[in-house]
């Protein structure tokens, strides 16, 4: 099995990635299978709100959350949370 990505395919991945922008960040409607950018900003919202009561739990249960940061993580919605005493 080649586990060599083609420039093509290097290419074509780029070219997505750049429609995703265009939709999820500017609003354009570019990709009809893709979330909007309301959608993607529901969806942050959920995922950083869910974030803030797993971290609210482990800071209960005496666990001490350093600042830190998100490698390879695509959006960093974990990262995005704010912590009033952190």
């Amino acid at each position: 099995m080649n586990r060599i990505q083609s420039a093509v395919n290097k290419k074509a991945e780029i070219e997505f990635r750049k429609k995703l922008v265009q939709q999820q960040v500017s609003g354009a409607q570019v990709l009809k299978d893709e979330y909007s950018s309301l959608e993607i900003e529901r969806i942050l919202k959920e995922r950083m709100d869910t974030t803030f009561k797993q971290v609210d739990k482990l800071e209960q249960q005496g666990f001490v959350l350093s600042p830190y940061i998100e490698i390879g993580a695509e959006r960093c919605q974990r990262s995005l949370l704010e912590r009033p005493n952190a």
